[in-house]
């Protein structure tokens, strides 16, 4: 494992495989939810975020957003986020309590490093894989398998996490769960469109 290296503000990692990350527990999703579709909303959430945090958002758009995202992402995946929430109990009521104490100001600059460190992290992707593995270590994904047989990853949706760390779960669930279409390259999975 290598250094990790400050370039421009953002904190880059070196390169670690998925395979690596300790071995997870595999959910089983409900009826008539599929991998693929949970991935699909993932790339739409962050496609609006890049839009939204370009267009100048502030708290109440973000909390729209979360809002919406929590609907389709998280209502899709309802069973396997209280397993989620469980396993990152105690320092999500950390993470809530730090960002109501947050000004207006501190957010913005909150969502320009949540854009920062998803479009970074994802033109990376075909070559540095680190974001996910962390992902997965951090807790913010868990492995799923949908009815149909498909293997893949939701985002865990827990209240109060900070803009990049809900960013980084939606990011890490559309690669671990699409990795095909990152190694065509950043460009090819239609969100660099929104950047």
């Amino acid at each position: 494992m290598g250094e990790v290296v400050e370039e421009s503000g953002v904190r880059l990692y070196p390169q670690e495989d998925p395979a690596s990350a300790p071995a997870a527990e595999l959910h089983l999703l409900a009826e008539g939810v599929r991998v693929a579709s949970i991935a699909k909303a993932c790339r739409m959430a962050i496609r609006q975020f890049l839009s939204g945090v370009k267009a100048g958002w502030g708290k109440a758009e973000f909390e729209t957003w979360v809002t919406r995202t929590q609907m389709v992402v998280g209502g899709a995946a309802a069973g396997v986020e209280s397993v989620g929430r469980a396993h990152r109990g105690s320092y999500a009521q950390t993470a809530r309590a730090r960002q109501s104490m947050v000004s207006d100001e501190l957010f913005q600059r909150l969502l320009e490093d949540a854009y920062t460190a998803v479009t970074t992290s994802l033109a990376n992707a075909g070559e540095d894989s680190s974001f996910a593995v962390a992902a997965i270590r951090r807790g913010f994904v868990l492995q799923a398998r949908d009815l149909d047989g498909k293997e893949g990853w939701v985002p865990v949706d827990v209240p109060g996490m900070w803009p990049v760390e809900r960013l980084m779960a939606l990011a890490a669930a559309d690669f671990l769960t699409r990795p095909q279409d990152y190694e065509r390259g950043y460009e090819a999975t239609g969100t660099a469109a929104a950047v």
